[in-house]
């Protein structure tokens, strides 16, 4: 149970919180991306040289309000919404136009919990992470 503030500081109670293994439920959504991909993407896995970065709901939450791509946004705002078991699991995606294993995906769970999802070059995240790291 952790103590629940509202906006203005005042505290108003407890709730049940989980907390969870977050490098383990990372694995899990490439592998929910990885098997997407396939499905919508030609019925071929993504290669070997791409990877899915993932993205959780509290680290993009903010960057929702003002995107750095608004154009990314637009596109997954316009895209249809998949969805499995009534809310259960709901998706959107969107392709590259210029790059097929290019993709990015807003995943949501039990109309909860998001991840913002993309395929990528592992090149391309492995310059994006030293750039962070320097």
């Amino acid at each position: 149970m952790e103590d629940v503030y509202t906006e203005t500081g005042l505290w108003i109670g407890k709730k049940p919180v989980y907390h969870p293994n977050e490098r383990r439920m990372t694995n899990v959504v490439q592998k929910i991306i990885r098997g997407l991909f396939y499905e919508h993407c030609g019925h071929r896995p993504l290669p070997s040289d791409w990877d899915v970065w993932v993205c959780w709901e509290r680290q993009f939450g903010a960057a929702r309000k003002q995107p750095s791509h608004p154009q990314i946004t637009q596109a997954l705002s316009e895209a249809p919404v998949h969805s499995l078991g009534k809310g259960v699991f709901t998706y959107r995606f969107v392709q590259a136009a210029d790059v097929a294993e290019g993709t990015v995906w807003l995943i949501r769970f039990y109309d909860a919990v998001e991840f913002f999802c993309a395929t990528t070059a592992k090149a391309h995240l492995s310059d994006s992470y030293k750039a962070r790291t320097g």
